[in-house]
């Protein structure tokens, strides 16, 4: 009969510890054209089974199909499937001016067609150019390289390796992209630089290193910079757009160096939130409003001569 369906393998059947049969829809003319697989769901690792031992066989030459029967049941972290691996040879022998009916004809024709179907599965999961590419010699993978990455030459025309040190970041915005620039094969990603864009956010990282550093890296217009000094302790460091190094601590604000000649405000945490109306300039402290005291106020000189240290009193407040 012909052989019209282009069926080849089933569908993937998830495990459950207790089912051990399965259908499969496809004609095979004989069991060793059958290949069970076996996956392991975590690693999608497989593994072909074998006849008798891990599995039997109904149906064989029924154009619909059979079952295939498991001896032990795949677990629910397990998945099976089966497909129609026909051999590649051809076993009829036509003796010349012998018998030929319609029926031999048809098996030779059908055996070639199973064949061609195979293959075509193969080549559906395969790596292939556009039609109208211009890459007419096709595809050739260079010898594998330990720790090595795949990508295109120059010109375009061949897939060469690359050392992970070869591979930089781009230069341009690309989304969801980290790639590694220092060539070693860790489990994490370690790279020179990584740069956010405006309204973008790091997320999903557990930890995030900075190596250790005397000063911050030069300004770039626009953009801060969090860095690691290298004391002992280290200490975590903010630089604005200004040049302007600033320590990160605990709180709100950040805790900076205060500006020249003035008595910043501090939060009971130590934080500075700006600069107090008192400034120094030369030897007198000078306020824009009141000065208040509150406890105790020792005034000491180091010269004498009337008027060296005196304390104004406004109205009627006393001292």
């Amino acid at each position: 009969m012909p052989l019209s369906s282009t069926t080849t393998k089933t569908a993937i059947f998830a495990g459950n510890g207790s089912t051990t049969s399965f259908s499969y829809g496809f004609i095979a003319d004989a069991e060793g054209d059958v290949e069970i697989i076996l996956i392991t769901n975590s690693t999608r690792a497989e593994v072909i089974q074998t006849i008798v031992t891990h599995y039997t066989l109904t149906g064989i030459g029924n154009v619909l199909g059979g079952k295939f029967n498991m001896v032990t049941a795949p677990t629910s972290s397990q998945s099976v499937m089966a497909r129609r691996k026909p051999t590649l040879t051809q076993g009829t022998n036509l003796i010349t001016q012998g018998a030929y009916s319609a029926d031999t004809h048809e098996d030779i024709v059908n055996k070639n067609v199973q064949i061609s179907q195979y293959i075509d599965e193969i080549l559906g999961r395969g790596v292939t150019v556009a039609i109208g590419g211009t890459l007419g010699s096709g595809l050739e993978l260079p010898e594998p390289v330990a720790s090595n990455v795949l990508g295109w030459n120059a010109a375009a025309t061949a897939i060469v390796n690359y050392t992970n040190a070869a591979v930089g970041i781009p230069n341009t915005h690309v989304d969801n992209v980290l790639i590694k620039t220092d060539g070693t094969n860790s489990g994490d990603y370690q790279v020179t630089g990584l740069v956010v864009s405006d309204g973008n956010n790091i997320s999903g990282i557990n930890s995030l290193f900075l190596d250790e550093q005397a000063a911050a890296d030069a300004d770039v217009v626009g953009d801060g910079q969090v860095w690691v000094r290298n004391d002992a302790p280290n200490t975590l460091m903010f630089t604005d757009d200004a040049g302007t190094d600033h320590v990160v601590s605990g709180a709100t604000a950040l805790n900076g160096l205060g500006t020249v000649d003035t008595i910043p405000l501090w939060t009971p945490n130590g934080n500075t939130l700006g600069n107090s109306a008192l400034t120094q300039s030369g030897s007198d402290l000078t306020g824009a409003g009141n000065l208040t005291l509150r406890g105790t106020a020792l005034l000491l000189s180091s010269s004498t001569g009337a008027g060296v240290n005196s304390l104004a009193v406004v109205n009627t407040d006393a001292i």
